[in-house]
């Protein structure tokens, strides 16, 4: 194996331990919904950037042969597996970028979703056979290319429209949510210039710096959310047991389990709010629905019998009776 190719072996995996590592730490440390999708997210994304930039030396490392660079091998590693991790990265993304909105995925788009990556399976198909008809790799060449940029034009789309839905307001939220997704689509942006810039007449050298951009894309935006979990998060509690039992006791959603944990460590609805990414209406109605079922009619009430069902006495005064409403 080459050197260079030794180089971005090494440095690709231990970028994807570096991503997938920081985004475990972060999804046992703090209460937050959105981060089951980010780890998933960047778990997918991680196997992708390995596929997709050494995937063919590690097919030579494993099975010995031909050389990396033999066209039949790099189509094998990107039509077998580069593609379905690349589809359930773009589903993934798609879904966290709601999820940061406390929304989630409409029917329609995991419909469109579905649809879409059938297509592409069955565009890959009908690419694949072509070029073992014919032999021509110019074909796939621009298929390769259509479908890797149409995929990044999903994301960009998805970026700005996220943007655009979070543009308004100065609160600390807005502002997180805008400068993690304009760190992502800065970095898409150099990440798809320099990827793609031979198939447009640009020196190699500036597509050898593709793989190690693609990695490095990510870290940015996890470091946002990391510095915003500080300041903002809700950190696990250690009663997290005598809490799940509670839930389960009464019905509550995970949502009303994650606004449960921050109601017992005394935050108000609007540092609630801030922390899980949604508006403070939002967690009054969430507060409300946990009322009505649990039979209380504050905070006070909903914290002692908690400590009830873990066999403690509780006694917070950081927790405030608080209207529902």
């Amino acid at each position: 194996m080459p050197f260079d190719a030794v180089i971005l072996f090494l440095f690709s995996l231990l970028a994807s331990a570096f991503l997938v590592g920081a985004a475990l730490i972060l999804k046992s440390r703090y209460l937050t919904g959105y981060l089951d999708l980010y780890f998933q997210y960047l778990l997918a994304a991680s196997v992708y950037g390995l596929i997709n930039w050494t995937g063919p030396y590690m097919v030579l490392a494993i099975f010995g042969g031909a050389p990396a660079q033999d066209p039949m091998l790099t189509l094998v590693t990107f039509v077998l597996f580069a593609v379905p991790f690349l589809l359930v990265k773009i589903g993934f993304f798609l879904t966290l970028l709601l999820a940061l909105r406390d929304r989630k995925l409409p029917d329609w788009l995991l419909q469109a979703i579905l649809i879409g990556s059938a297509i592409a399976v069955l565009a890959t198909v009908i690419a694949v056979k072509a070029y073992f008809d014919t032999r021509d790799m110019a074909p796939l060449r621009v298929f390769i290319l259509g479908f890797g940029l149409t995929a990044v034009a999903v994301e960009l789309a998805a970026l700005v429209n996220f943007m655009i839905a979070t543009r308004s307001g100065k609160s600390t939220l807005q502002e997180s949510a805008m400068a993690w997704g304009g760190a992502y689509l800065a970095g898409h942006i150099v990440y798809v210039a320099s990827s793609y810039a031979v198939s447009f007449g640009a020196p190699e050298l500036i597509q050898s710096a593709a793989p190690y951009l693609y990695f490095l894309l990510h870290i940015p935006p996890l470091a946002i959310i990391a510095r915003r979990l500080r300041s903002h998060g809700k950190p696990r509690l250690s009663r997290d047991g005598a809490s799940n039992g509670f839930a389960e006791r009464f019905g509550l959603t995970k949502r009303e389990i994650e606004i449960l944990h921050a109601i017992t460590s005394g935050r108000s609805n609007a540092e609630i709010g801030e922390a899980m990414f949604i508006s403070t209406n939002t967690v009054k109605n969430h507060v409300y629905n946990i009322y009505q079922k649990t039979g209380v009619k504050n905070r006070i009430q909903l914290a002692s019998i908690l400590a009830e069902e873990a066999g403690e006495t509780y006694d917070n005064p950081a927790i405030r009776p608080s209207s529902p409403r």
